[in-house]
């Protein structure tokens, strides 16, 4: 398959970048999605295929992420895109249709948001708007962060309480003196569903289910 897409550096800020099982994913999704209209013949069937989209099934996108991934581990890899607004799916009659959302920011060069500086600024000027620039990024940089975490442990709400999960978050989002990692990034190993069976076992306000569904650390 011939082409290119393009990948903002801003991803090393996303949660996606911190699983490389789910970055290689993702990209295999970019670079398997139609380039451009289509339609697809399926068991006799002509199905559309629009830009930006694919008519894989479940079990297809598993061979194509690797050996290690189960139709059980797609559907919750797919959720976790869905619930971050990065794909749509529907269920058709003889497949699954995929659609990347916003597919085009891959592939259309775009204009950079933020203007170079001019060096006829005073030096003070400049010293201080790039100040609150840098500043405005750590902020911005660390929300996104937070909300990849809460995103992640939203999964387990069916077998844990809300309130309990809510303290889980907030402990482990705690920021370090400078303000730039998170209390779980300064771990070595992080496997939320542990850290949470664990949390779960000392806190004796809550009676605690075990989770309906199943989830590896690997999984994220």
């Amino acid at each position: 398959m011939e082409g290119w897409i393009k990948i903002h550096r801003q991803i090393r800020e996303h949660w996606i970048w911190d699983d490389p099982m789910y970055l290689k994913a993702w990209i295999g999704i970019l670079i398997s999605v139609n380039h451009e209209d289509r339609k697809v013949l399926i068991e006799g069937e002509l199905i559309e295929c629009n830009r930006g989209q694919s008519l894989l099934s479940l079990t297809g996108w598993s061979k194509l992420f690797g050996k290690k991934w189960t139709i059980q581990r797609v559907r919750t890899f797919f959720e976790l895109l869905k619930r971050d607004q990065m794909i749509i799916t529907e269920g058709l009659r003889k497949t699954t249709r995929v659609t990347v959302c916003k597919y085009d920011e891959y592939q259309i060069e775009q204009q950079t948001k933020n203007k170079q500086r001019t060096k006829r600024q005073q030096p003070d000027n400049n010293q201080i708007t790039t100040n609150k620039n840098e500043k405005n990024e750590k902020n911005e940089i660390m929300i996104k962060k937070e909300n990849a975490f809460k995103l992640q442990v939203s999964i387990y709400s069916n077998g844990y309480p809300q309130e309990m999960l809510e303290k889980f978050v907030n402990y482990w989002t705690e920021k370090n003196n400078s303000g730039t990692k998170m209390k779980f990034e300064l771990e070595k190993t992080f496997e939320i569903s542990k850290r949470l069976s664990y949390w779960a076992s000392r806190d004796k306000s809550f009676d605690v289910k075990k989770p309906k569904n199943e989830y590896h650390a690997s999984d994220y």
